[in-house]
């Protein structure tokens, strides 16, 4: 497991990161790109467990374990395996994208996140026999 890392870019262009939560103890993307047509896309992959992912204004949580962003147009967290829970505070990134995967999973969308789009994903059964839809 790494301790902590970090991750600076200042140049044009777009670019794509993807961190495995459950292999860090967190760390820090930095992206100051100013490219008008740059797309960053930064992407935060849970464990084959059941996770609790939590997305804020400038960061993504599995417990203790925090990875905090700035300059990102595309978040996507994808929960893997597991039953998981997708908590969204806020998030400083233009588009959001939740991906559940295989498990039950649950998304709470909370009120003031900023994000100019929303997706969900999830492959997985409802999470009880009643479907009640996205909280």
């Amino acid at each position: 497991m790494v301790d902590r890392f970090g991750y600076h870019r200042r140049c044009e262009g777009s670019d794509q990161l993807t961190i495995n939560i459950g292999t860090v103890t967190g760390g820090t993307i930095d992206d100051t790109g100013s490219g008008v047509d740059d797309i960053d896309v930064f992407t935060v992959i849970g464990t084959a467990a059941s996770n609790s992912l939590s997305v804020y204004t400038d960061g993504v949580a599995l417990g203790t374990k925090v990875i905090e962003y700035t300059g990102n147009e595309v978040l996507r967290v994808t929960g893997m395996g597991g039953n998981d829970t997708f908590s969204v505070y806020d998030t400083s990134a233009g588009t959001l994208i939740l991906d559940g995967n295989v498990g039950s999973d649950t998304f709470d969308i909370y009120t003031g996140v900023s994000a100019n789009e929303i997706y969900i994903h999830d492959t997985g059964p409802y999470p009880s026999q009643e479907p009640t839809g996205i909280n």
